[in-house]
């Protein structure tokens, strides 16, 4: 019996319960939030900093499925720190070239599409029918929400959010750290730990930086 452990009790991790039933066995969670003893019909534990080190249950691989993507990746590297398998959960109804790769950690949820030659880096989040197209490179913990579409050739960078049915043009660049807001379409390319928005998209104001060591940057 194959168990895979989600790490988050919230919208991500039902969404990642959703896509990993056809892939596991048995699915268990853990969460810092108090949520009982089950959450989607599966056992949950509770862990006030999210780290199964004390968890007496047996599980073959996990994944973080929280939605901020810094502590998605802080935690995926906790993981793996500590020698964890990592899954990379995809549902059965998205599309994923042969010719393209999803990193350890990441999903890609229903209807999405990761298309010839795409790359996908680890702790990213392919969100319900978005669209990767053919030669995209995502660097780590990306986040491309409902129905967004990058073009082929787009490269973003490390904790970006592409938010809910934006688009991105052709062989543009996403800076690290950088939120493209909802239905927005970017036709230029968009430095790091900005916000833009609108059609067409421009830059509205300046984030915190995301990472600012650049230990993660693209």
């Amino acid at each position: 019996m194959k168990t895979l452990l989600i790490l988050g009790t919230g919208g991500q991790a039902k969404a990642v319960w959703d896509a990993a039933n056809s892939q596991y066995d048995r699915v268990i969670f853990l969460s810092n939030e108090t949520v009982g003893s089950s959450f989607c019909g599966c056992p949950a534990f509770f862990s006030a900093d999210i780290d199964p080190v004390d968890l007496d249950v047996h599980f073959d691989e996990a994944i973080v499925a929280i939605g901020n993507n810094k502590l998605r990746w802080e935690l995926t590297k906790r993981l793996t720190k500590q020698g964890y398998a990592l899954a990379t959960v995809i549902h059965p109804t998205a599309y994923v070239s042969p010719g393209a790769s999803v990193a350890l950690g990441s999903c890609v949820l229903a209807n999405a599409s990761v298309n010839a030659s795409a790359s996908i880096g680890p702790a990213c989040v392919i969100n319900t029918g978005a669209v990767v197209d053919r030669d995209c490179v995502l660097r780590n913990a990306v986040s491309v929400s409902p129905k967004a579409a990058l073009g082929g050739g787009v490269k973003v960078g490390s904790f970006a959010w592409i938010c809910i049915g934006a688009c991105v043009s052709h062989e543009l660049h996403i800076g690290a750290g950088s939120i493209v807001a909802a239905g927005a379409a970017v036709i230029a390319d968009v430095p790091s730990d900005v916000l833009v928005a609108g059609v067409p998209a421009e830059i509205k104001k300046r984030l915190p930086p995301s990472d600012p060591y650049g230990s993660a940057r693209a």
